[in-house]
């Protein structure tokens, strides 16, 4: 969640109920990262997209599959920069 707000701006669910804001994450997915910043690239969505799972085993196993997953989409960008 705090990938997904600090790539959009805002987090994932928004009320002014904390138990509103618990159901929207028990129950609703977020709205698709990059219909709320356009400007993400779409692999870096897909990776916070997984992160926020409704689904445990949806979700990476650990931060160092989160970290693998950010080192790829960085050097895919790098190359990418430099073709």
């Amino acid at each position: 969640a705090t990938f997904y707000h600090a790539f959009c701006g805002s987090p994932p669910f928004e009320s002014g109920d904390f138990n509103e804001i618990l159901e929207q994450h028990l129950s609703n997915p977020p709205l698709p990262l990059k219909e709320r910043n356009s400007k993400i690239a779409p692999a870096l969505s897909k990776i916070i997209e997984k992160m926020l799972a409704k689904d445990p085993n949806d979700r990476y196993r650990d931060f160092g599959a989160i970290i693998a997953a950010l080192k790829t989409l960085y050097a895919r960008a790098c190359e990418a920069r430099r073709s």
